[in-house]
């Protein structure tokens, strides 16, 4: 896709890749198809001015660059290794966490939006479902093998830290994928609570992180009271999680 605008205001769309949906099957045409749309002019309205078509060219140009990077079979992909830059020895170590081979996207930030509604909905009754979480330098996520439950009318209801573990997959220190699992399994660890209840907390582990709709995450202050990894106790893992900032992309994933 290319996009352009004139010194008149005028915006021209020439879109290479336009795909439609038949019979589940997703195709692309190869129409090329170029869209012009014009500023209409009206007495009530000011002209445009040189500098608000400037802002509308760097606008453009972001739409240009993301176009460019962004194949429209990445858009609908289910394929973790195109989504995320991972390799298959990454994806290995979820088969192996998960104890499962398959999976499913229910949900991705980017392709669904952010929202607690959103969230809460796509993964209700699921099991084997793992949370990742991308950032600009790390990606990590946890886990919950039972089934998470329907979110409440009021108040909230949770899982406890039996099957439940978090983990670390990529980060800026180059180590090794790691995972953790919690000290107390008794414990609390994912919150559904009703819509009208802390409406701007999307996901919420307890004692591990907060995700907010405005994309902004905040990493426990206590994780290594509450977690501690599988094969070394010992093992001071805080300083490899980001303890907060805002995520690229959330993804919500069924494993079968």
């Amino acid at each position: 896709m290319k996009v352009e605008i004139n010194n008149f205001g005028i915006i021209h769309i020439h879109c290479n890749h336009c795909e439609y949906s038949q019979q589940s099957s997703i195709q692309e045409n190869s129409l090329k198809k170029s869209i012009e749309m014009k500023l209409k002019s009206d007495e009530s309205l000011l002209p445009v001015q040189s500098h608000e078509i400037q802002s509308v060219r760097n606008f453009l140009q972001t739409l240009n660059d993301f176009a460019l990077k962004v194949h429209p079979n990445t858009i609908n992909s289910n394929d973790l290794m195109t989504l995320l830059p991972i390799s298959q020895s990454h994806l290995l170590f979820l088969q192996q966490w998960s104890e499962h081979m398959n999976y499913k996207v229910l949900y991705r930030s980017s392709r669904d939006g952010l929202s607690k509604k959103g969230v809460q909905n796509s993964i209700k009754n699921k099991s084997n479902v793992m949370a990742l979480f991308e950032t600009k330098n790390s990606i990590f996520g946890c886990f919950y093998r039972l089934p998470i439950p329907s979110q409440p009318s009021t108040g909230h209801v949770y899982l406890n830290c039996h099957y439940h573990f978090v983990f670390n997959l990529l980060n800026s220190y180059n180590c090794s994928p790691f995972r953790l699992h919690s000290r107390q399994l008794n414990d609390k660890s994912l919150i559904i609570s009703a819509l009208d209840e802390y409406t701007h907390n999307v996901f919420v582990s307890r004692g591990f992180i907060t995700l907010q709709d405005t994309f902004k995450f905040i990493i426990n202050s206590k994780i290594t009271q509450k977690y501690c990894e599988y094969d070394n106790p010992y093992f001071n893992f805080n300083k490899y999680f980001e303890q907060e900032g805002y995520i690229k992309e959330l993804f919500l994933i069924e494993w079968y």
